[in-house]
């Protein structure tokens, strides 16, 4: 594989207050374009990697926020000028790494560039090749919101069939995976959702929970405690904290 000299890269230009402005070349975008040379030597324990696939997630909005307060993260937030980072599956074209060889293919911590110079700390895993699976598999249901899921609910929450289990965000990346590995997987004899709006609620009962509320009807928390009558649930499946929790 050719080695390119540069790398197109989206920057960041504005940290947003609220919701960012993806259109480019304006006075407040919150992204921009740029290229940066590619080493012709890469530093110790680095890899030039070839970008394939990049995972939209939610922590990415909170790495962008302006004035964040970076003791509240679990990452340092980026700033104006930074590269936007992302989990992606990459192709090695280059490596200076006794952990890596030119030609495989790792998911880890990656750029929104064609190509980028990253740590070996940064790559995290080796996917086999061929594929067995679709490789966007490997961020989803392979990847950490799967794992999470998974995880989560076989060895910490112990779920087994006469579990009643709860999922809170349920209609997102995590809380679906969680949905579906509790009812069709793990086979929990209740699985209850809580999502924010009917169309979501809807969409997990498709996916199996028995029941789904939405937490901004009035009467949500009555209508739960109904349902679940003598009852109590066995494994509440957090994905946001505050007052859900």
């Amino acid at each position: 594989m050719s080695v390119p000299s540069v790398a197109t890269s989206i920057i960041i230009k504005n940290c947003p207050h609220t919701d960012a402005n993806c259109d480019f070349d304006q006075t407040d975008s919150t992204f921009d374009i740029k290229q940066f040379p590619i080493p012709d030597e890469l530093p110790q324990n680095t890899c030039l990697v070839k970008t394939l696939l990049l995972s939209n997630d939610p922590h990415q909005r909170l790495s962008i926020h302006k004035n964040q307060d970076a003791s509240r993260s679990f990452a340092a937030p980026l700033v104006p000028g930074d590269i936007m980072t992302s989990l992606g599956i990459v192709e090695i074209v280059k490596s200076n790494s006794a952990k890596y060889s030119s030609g495989q293919v790792v998911l880890g911590l990656t750029r929104w560039a064609d190509y980028a110079v990253l740590s070996d700390c940064d790559l995290h895993q080796s996917i086999n090749v061929p594929f067995e699976y679709p490789l966007e598999y490997y961020l989803s249901i392979f990847g950490i919101t799967g794992l999470s899921a998974y995880f989560g609910l076989v060895d910490v929450g112990k779920v087994g069939r006469d579990s009643v289990v709860c999922v809170s965000a349920a209609s997102g990346a995590t809380g679906s995976m969680a949905i579906q590995i509790a009812k069709n997987v793990l086979g929990a004899s209740k699985v209850i959702g809580i999502s924010g709006s009917d169309s979501k609620c809807k969409f997990v009962e498709e996916l199996g929970a028995d029941i789904c509320f939405n937490y901004h009807d009035d009467d949500w928390k009555l209508k739960f405690g109904q349902y679940l009558g003598d009852q109590f649930v066995d494994v509440f499946f957090d994905c946001v904290g505050g007052d859900i929790l």
